[in-house]
């Protein structure tokens, strides 16, 4: 489904429905400013700046080897929660070792970038709470 990604739009609905997912659903009858906002309260950036973050990783191509959207999710969830590693877990509905393994990677793999420093975006050049 690497496919979902070359295209923005069919990637947003992907993220969020991985986001749904996750977190048993935002609500099909939501405006999207409503799930835009609970998506940023949950994940700690729009959908917007997750799609670009996952380009920017090229999970495909550079790993971690079967990093998946969902797994980005879990780090951005961590992140901006910094639940315990059992709290997490049960959220992500995975083995607290499965969870520490993917979300430790992909939060290394954010840190490598360029693009990251103190809370600003430089590729929006905005702050997101």
């Amino acid at each position: 489904m690497a496919d979902d990604f070359d295209n923005e739009d069919t990637a947003a609905v992907r993220i969020q429905r991985e986001a749904d997912k996750l977190l048993g659903g935002f609500g099909v009858h939501l405006s999207s400013s409503t799930i835009d906002r609970r998506f940023g309260a949950f994940f700690g950036a729009s959908i917007h700046i997750t799609y670009m973050l996952w380009c920017m990783l090229a999970v495909e191509v550079d790993g971690p080897v079967g990093g998946t959207i969902g797994h980005l999710l879990w780090s951005l969830m961590f992140m901006k929660l910094y639940g315990t590693v059992d709290a997490m877990a049960r959220i992500c509905d995975c083995d607290p070792g499965t969870h520490r393994k993917w979300t430790w990677l992909f939060i290394e793999r954010i840190a490598s970038l360029d693009i990251v420093s103190s809370g600003e975006c430089c590729v929006c050049h905005s702050f997101y709470y």
